[in-house]
């Protein structure tokens, strides 16, 4: 591993206000309503923005001046919407859409057309559409409002997707492609890999291969993917991080949880780990059966995450520097399974960085805590004292987002807004701290409602609205219309098979028949899909939500929901497909089709009568056979392919044969001699 290209642990959080949100090295980042940006902790590069870096001993303060022991604004500016670090380097976008960049700057990340760092923001060229950015190691992605992907920076296994291992200084775009999300968590860049999910919820991958983390059902090697290569053929793909050294984790639109790649100290969360370095897993496999997880994040060896209710888990290889054991805050050893951390259910947000080891993460209430290693100060806490549980920052109640890397923290600060909401079938707009707004009831509800945003939090003022009708809704993957009280009808939500009904009744939705349940989906693919006759390929298959597989074409799958099977020996081309079926119904996969290349031996004579002492050519040629001898009166060869002009003294027979992996072929010419000229 070059020692300017370091590993990381990257956190995907969902935040209001906040375009992106992330855990990076170097330095911790905070976007919230007001846009103010602030930094703390180490800043060798001048990777905290603040117009400095600094590597000495300062007498006078008695540490080094690198050290920001407490947070500290950048500049005045207020417009920052997201905020992204990678190896003691940021990139930033503010609201007009422009992207800067600051900090180390060695394999030309920031974009600026050299490899000069920066010790404060420096804007990206001119453009203005920028919508979100994923920055880590030395490699940055990002998406403009157009639905372009764009890249630079480190190179070296591919995971700029741009079809080589060159470095980049300059923004690149990916392809042609005009439908990549800009999403909180659609896009992650890492160490050795890079991902990105579309409009159409499909899910690329692209990068290193060497344990399968690029989805695609086999390992590579050292052989990396240099362009964007879809997983799967599933379009619920929701977040994705590649922040795992050679590991991958995504959540789907239903809240569960998937991960491949490594998995030798049991960082993928699928209850084993193998230390032998053959733990990978090359397809995505769903970790436990729950539907409620929320964010993502990814150190070396160990995976974090926060549910819905707000509570905190890991699993993989953790190092002791944060915590104590199991139980408190954080599991010291290997945990092959998700395990909760502490009891706590107001989680908002968090940041981890594998080493040196700190945490950080923001509560409900807005509030920042920091615990684990402070060699540089970077908790904020006003000292480099380590802290092995949850250390609030300051009093400060309007943290909005986290990101924690090497050593470093930056964030904004500012009162939070309160974003636009439904509650209780009122409906509010986004609105400053400390104003009381008027709301309207929703479709189906009359009456009135007011409501005060204190602090990024709606208190009710007033709201009157009742119910006159069934409103819109999903009930258990049934979606429902509006509709007046007495009325029934329903359908299953996308990705969902069955039937559904409900009746409307004094405007709350009974029960009245339920079905949904997930659609099947199945994939087939052969490797290699083109053989010589008399040999064998691969058939793997892989299913979701499904319960057992047919196969036809002729080949076993056991009912088994996934795996991989010969063909046996194949004498001509043949097609197959496996029907796999589940709870909401039946589905064929696609079709894999293994071609058969046939022998093909051709022998002839020109001319193929000659008179006495005269010659005749030969020719002859043959593909996919193993080896030829050729035989006849003045004529022996070992070759696949010749001509050769042989003198003919009377009727003369010239024969081919080709050895196969099975029968050999055999061909023959006759040359003919007349006795008379007549004859000619």
């Amino acid at each position: 591993m070059n020692s300017n290209h370091s590993s990381h642990f990257k956190i995907i959080a969902i935040a209001a206000l906040f375009v992106f949100v992330g855990i990076f090295p170097a330095q911790q980042a905070h976007a919230l309503a007001n846009g103010t940006l602030w930094g703390w902790g180490m800043n060798y590069f001048g990777n905290l923005g603040l117009g400095w870096a600094d590597y000495g001993y300062d007498p006078v303060l008695g540490y080094s001046r690198d050290y920001v022991l407490s947070p500290t604004q950048v500049g005045t500016d207020t417009h920052w919407a997201s905020i992204s670090a990678g190896n003691y380097f940021v990139m930033g976008i503010k609201t007009d859409g422009t992207l800067w960049g600051w900090g180390n700057n060695y394999s030309g990340n920031l974009g600026l057309g050299d490899t000069v760092n920066r010790w404060s923001p420096t804007q990206v060229g001119t453009d203005t559409h920028w919508a979100s950015v994923s920055a880590e190691d030395s490699s940055v992605m990002a998406v403009k409002t157009d639905g372009t992907l764009w890249a630079w920076g480190y190179n070296a296994n591919g995971q700029l997707g741009l079809g080589d291992t060159i470095n980049r200084s300059l923004p690149t775009q990916v392809g042609t492609d005009t439908n990549w999300s800009a999403g909180t968590g659609k896009i992650s860049g890492g160490y050795a890999n890079s991902a990105a999910i579309k409009t159409d919820g499909t899910l690329w991958v692209w990068g290193s291969d060497i344990f399968g983390e690029t989805g695609q059902g086999s390992t590579n090697g050292a052989i990396s993917l240099y362009y964007p290569t879809q997983v799967g053929r599933e379009r619920n793909w929701d977040k994705v991080s590649t922040m795992g050294q050679f590991t991958v984790l995504a959540t789907k639109t239903n809240g569960t949880l998937w991960a491949w790649g490594d998995n030798s100290y049991g960082q993928l969360g699928l209850g084993y780990a193998d230390y032998s370095g053959n733990g990978q897993h090359s397809v995505p496999a769903q970790v436990g059966t729950e539907t409620n997880w929320s964010s993502i994040g990814q150190g070396d060896t160990y995976s974090m995450a926060l549910k819905t209710n707000g509570t905190m888990w890991v699993w993989g290889r953790i190092s002791p520097s944060i915590a104590t054991s199991c139980g408190s805050w954080i599991c010291y050893g290997v945990t092959v399974s998700p395990t909760q951390i502490g009891t706590a259910t107001d989680w908002r947000s968090l940041g981890v960085y594998p080493y040196p080891q700190s945490l950080t993460a923001i509560k409900t209430n807005g509030t920042l805590w920091d615990w684990g290693d402070n060699s540089y100060g970077n908790l904020g806490l006003g000292d480099t004292i380590a802290r092995n549980s949850p250390t609030q920052v300051g009093t400060g109640t309007n943290w909005g987002s986290v990101t924690v890397g090497i050593w470093g923290t930056m964030a904004t600060t500012a009162l939070l807004a309160c974003t636009a909401t439904t509650i209780s079938n009122c409906s509010l707009p986004t609105t400053a701290s400390g104003s009381s707004v008027g709301g309207s009831c929703s479709s189906g509800y009359s009456g009135s409602c007011n409501y005060l945003c204190t602090n990024g939090v709606w208190s009710q003022n007033l709201n009157s609205c009742t119910h006159s009708a069934c409103t819109a809704t999903t009930i258990s993957n049934c979606s429902l219309p509006a509709t007046a009280s007495g009325s029934s009808a329903g359908s299953c939500s996308s990705g969902y098979s069955g039937s559904c009904n409900y009746l409307c009744t004094g405007g709350i939705w009974s029960q009245s028949s339920n079905s949904c349940a997930l659609s099947p989906t199945a994939t087939l693919f052969a490797f290699p899909t083109t053989i010589d006759r008399g040999y064998s390929s691969v058939l793997t298959w892989n299913s979701a939500n499904t319960t057992s597989c047919t196969p036809s074409g002729g080949f076993s799958t056991g009912g088994a929901t996934s795996g991989s099977a010969s063909t046996g020996i194949l004498t001509s081309t043949q097609n197959y497909q496996v029907l796999c079926t589940g709870p909401g119904g039946s589905i064929n996969s696609n079709t894999a089709t293994i071609t058969v290349l046939m022998p093909n031996v051709s022998l002839s004579a020109t001319p193929t009568r000659v008179l006495s002492g005269t010659n005749a050519q030969i020719t002859w040629n043959a593909s996919q056979v193993e080896s030829c001898i050729v035989l006849g009166p003045g004529l022996s060869s070992v070759s696949l392919s010749g001509s050769r002009s042989v003198p003919i003294t009377s009727q003369s027979t010239f024969t081919v044969i080709c050895q196969t992996n099975s029968l050999p072929i055999t061909k023959s010419v006759t040359v003919n001699v007349p006795t008379t000229f007549g004859e000619f």
